[in-house]
This record gives C-alpha cells, structure tokens and sequence, in this order.
C-alpha cells in the first residue's frame, strides 16, 4: 500500500487535493476529522484538554473557538495542545491504515496540517506540501469559514511557527484549480499510481 501525506498551511489547498484524489478513487484520510471524531469518543483527551484549557470545555463539550483563541494567542500553549492530541490522532490514524492494508486498498492519501510534528509522516511513503503566498492563505480560510481579518491572521500566525519540514514535493497553489490537479496528476504518473 502506497500513503501519501499532504501537509501545508490553512488555505493552501490541501483539502483541494485530498477531494481531487477521493474522485479519482483514491482512499482518504483527513486527520482534522480524525481528530473530531477521536474527541467524540475518548472523553480522557477531553478531559486532558479541559486540564490544559479550562475555558474551552463546558459540561465535558469542547469549544473549537474558545480552544482557538487560547491557541492561537501563544506558541507554548500550541505545544502543550499538541502534546495530549497529537499522539490519540496518530494511534486512531495509524489504526485505519493498518485496517486498509488489510482490507487490500492499493493507495491512501492523508491530510494532516500538523504532518511532520505529530510524527504522522513517518507512516507515509511520500510527503507533499501544498501552500500558497500568506494574503491568499488569509482570503481562502476568511471566505471557508466565515472568520474575521483579525481571527484569521492570528491562526496562521500561529502556523508560521509550526515547521512544514521539507517534503518530497512542494506545490504552489495559486488559485488555478486545473493547474493543482495537473501538478497532482504529474506526481502520479511519476510514482505510477493509477486507479
């Protein structure tokens, strides 16, 4: 089984990809969902994030913006969130994989912003980082979730201190979807994955 990890900063087009490859009949793993659906089901992590971040959880319930302001604020606190989520996400990711193998699912492509520090591209085979200049990241992420200038200059503030290490491929994402999905289809047909 060949595994891809995508990484790269909000806004630059991860998601894009990730989509472009589930069409083309590609198996996909979105650790961000991953992430949503370990914090549903292991109510120790969400007991270990209200010990870390007691404004963000009420009644057992996390709440992703008040979690965001505290992170988003302080590079430390970013660190210490990373510490009690990253290793839950990478187990539940790990655990997936592993059932793919199994099931005989020839190719998967995972989409973790936080790839290379939560340890999660050890597991893949090729890494790839999807960005874009810092105004357009600010311009996609304020029109995808509906945040305000300021809310999204802090996040991706906060994601210039995370380091998308070098991977095996970078793509620029300047906005053309037809020109991402053809440096994609380049990549592919260089590793000879076909679907």
């Amino acid at each position: 089984m060949t595994v891809w990890g995508l990484t790269g900063p909000s806004g630059g087009g991860k998601s894009a990809v990730l989509q472009y490859l589930r069409a083309k009949g590609a198996t996909c793993i979105d650790a961000d969902e991953v992430y949503h659906a370990v914090l549903q089901t292991d109510t120790a992590l969400v007991a270990a994030i209200a010990a870390q971040f007691p404004s963000a959880v009420t009644q057992g319930t996390l709440d992703r913006k008040a979690l965001g302001r505290c992170v988003f604020a302080s590079s430390e606190a970013l660190v210490a969130l990373e510490a009690v989520t990253h290793p839950a996400v990478l187990s539940a990711i790990d655990n997936q994989l592993r059932q793919h193998a199994k099931d005989g699912v020839a190719f998967v492509a995972v989409e973790a912003i936080a790839l290379h520090r939560s340890r999660l591209y050890e597991l893949c085979d090729t890494t790839i980082t999807v960005t874009a200049p810092l105004s357009l990241l600010a311009q996609r992420i304020m029109a995808r979730d509906g945040i305000s200038e300021a809310y999204a200059a802090a996040r991706l503030a906060a994601q210039t201190q995370m380091t998308f290490h070098p991977a095996q491929y970078q793509i620029d994402n300047l906005g053309d979807k037809d020109e991402l999905y053809r440096k994609i289809d380049t990549i592919l047909t260089t590793q000879a994955i076909t679907f």
